[in-house]
């Protein structure tokens, strides 16, 4: 093993996060900074997208440090965006450069790029504040940031005018994907990825995606994957001959809670279905499970919960089944946190799911699937024997430690920036 040259390791790591510490979302980031903070002397974490600092924010390690953008680029109206980009000289470059990629063929996203470089422009502008008021070692830092979106773009811009600094992103799905978005372009990607010495996908899927799209640069994109922590404790099976169901997202059209209930409606076993999480189709939901689930079929909303509260509901209560029938992902989180706890799932195959959901721990579904096989899938899962269901949840336990445990994915991953070199 080669020993670690101490004089060149990085001391110093700023991250550019939406919210983060701020809720809600990123909780990934929750688990992964505190491996972040092991690794490094000092953390400075900057979020983009928060408009109100008073709300309480998440506890961070003691060597973390957070920067607030005052306004935040994302308070900003989107014509004093764009008047601000076309006064950028380049900013103009970028978007100029950009028309040949998304003319003629996707011409309605003029404006998104223009919205998209426009904020990148105001990072830049806030972020080389910050260096300059702080007068960063630039050989000892790295620049990190979480989401492949106009952060990422704010640091490339930054690279292009001083090119010593090492900059990496994460990419995890809606801000991978073109095809996810009405207009499926992803402004100013290409250019993005040139400059970013190293892009961090979340997912097999996610990588060989971005190196399709850009083969040029395929040598900057490598898979770290999330992770999530040792549960407390093991779920337990159902021992009343119900089978008991869960799902846990926002209540939002891509995860297709309607076709859950569309198929739970054509089952013949009894079945307890729980939801967790909140959303604008609540009302909506509500109503559907009220009309047209049979006496057969139980159901509860339980709301949103804070992630410790749903990994505690795992813990306590009988959970025979985990249920994803997104029609988009990147490679989902929930379904992590299911098998820590030894849940066995049944998910769509969108995104990188399938390098989770396999048929000895659940079984995973077509994209667009007929809900009255799915019915008879999950039937046929109630019918199983004790023994047979046992072994689901032994499978969906293993694949989670050997591939998705924090402890090992985001150690790597932290020690990996720290003794970054850049390009």
């Amino acid at each position: 093993m080669n020993s670690i040259n101490l004089d060149r390791v990085n001391k110093q790591l700023v991250i550019l996060s939406s919210r983060f510490p701020f809720p809600p979302g990123e909780e990934f980031l929750e688990t992964e900074i505190k491996y972040l903070c092991n690794q490094f002397e000092k953390v400075h974490i900057i979020p983009v997208n928060i408009n109100d600092y008073s709300v309480d924010a998440r506890e961070t390690p003691s060597n973390t440090k957070v920067f607030n953008f005052t306004p935040s680029p994302s308070s900003l109206k989107k014509t004093d965006l764009m008047k601000k980009l076309f006064r950028d000289s380049q900013g103009k470059t970028w978007f100029i450069k950009e028309c040949k990629y998304f003319i003629p063929k996707y011409t309605s996203a003029m404006f998104k790029v223009a919205n998209w470089i426009g904020l990148a422009v105001q990072i830049r502008n806030q972020l080389s504040k910050i260096l300059k008021d702080n007068q960063y070692n630039l050989s000892e830092t790295v620049f990190y940031s979480y989401w492949l979106g106009p952060s990422a773009t704010a640091l490339a811009m930054l690279k292009e005018i001083e090119p010593s600094i090492k900059i990496i992103s994460r990419a995890h799905g809606g801000d991978l994907y073109a095809y996810r978005h009405s207009t499926p372009y992803m402004p100013a990607q290409k250019q993005t990825v040139r400059w970013l010495d190293k892009v961090f996908v979340i997912s097999q899927d996610g990588s060989d995606y971005l190196k399709k799209s850009y083969p040029e640069v395929s040598e900057k994109i490598a898979v770290s994957r999330l992770g999530t922590r040792s549960a407390e404790g093991k779920s337990i099976a159902s021992s009343d001959g119900i089978l008991r169901v869960v799902s846990c997202s926002n209540m939002l059209p891509v995860k297709r809670l309607d076709l859950i209930i569309d198929t739970l409606k054509k089952c013949k076993q009894q079945i307890y279905w729980s939801h967790i999480g909140d959303g604008p189709l609540k009302e909506e939901l509500e109503k559907k499970v009220h009309q047209e689930l049979p006496s057969n079929i139980q159901c509860e909303f339980l709301g949103r919960k804070k992630n410790a509260e749903v990994l505690k509901y795992y813990q306590t209560h009988p959970i025979d089944l985990f249920i994803n029938v997104s029609s988009s992902e990147g490679i989902p989180v929930s379904i992590m946190e299911a098998y820590s706890y030894g849940i066995p799932s049944f998910a769509t195959d969108v995104g990188g799911t399938k390098e989770l959901v396999d048929s000895n721990n659940g079984k995973l579904i077509e994209k667009d699937f007929d809900t009255e096989e799915l019915a008879k899938e999950i039937d046929h899962f109630a019918s199983l024997s004790v023994d047979e269901r046992a072994s689901y949840r032994t499978a969906a336990y293993e694949k989670w430690k050997e591939d998705f445990f924090s402890e090992t994915n985001y150690s790597q991953f932290a020690k990996l920036l720290r003794e970054f070199e850049g390009i």
